[in-house]
């Protein structure tokens, strides 16, 4: 079982938001819940709006105004440079989290 965190908002140390899974279950080297980071976003942009499918092995998730201080041209795979929120999806193939 996980628990889904989103790092948001302007990072001191310049770090990139991003989605972490804590698992309460689980316990790291120093006793505490084991965190581990699922995902890291593009320059200046919010991971939000996560959601899994019923089996688990699907995770959609949301890019929101990828670089919107300049910086990153992210989605540019089709050659445009207009810069778009997209939703991701992550097919882990096994359950997510585990």
């Amino acid at each position: 079982m996980s628990i889904w965190i989103h790092i948001d908002g302007t990072q001191p140390s310049g770090e990139n938001d991003r989605m972490l899974a804590a698992d309460p279950t689980r316990l790291d080297g120093r006793g505490g819940p084991e965190v581990r980071r699922f995902v890291t976003g593009v320059v200046s942009c919010e991971v939000t709006g996560v959601i899994t499918t019923s089996d688990q092995r699907r995770m959609f998730f949301n890019l929101q105004h990828p670089g919107e201080g300049g910086g990153c041209t992210w989605p540019r795979m089709d050659g445009l440079t207009v810069r778009r929120s997209s939703t991701v999806v992550n097919d882990h193939g096994s359950v997510i989290g585990t």
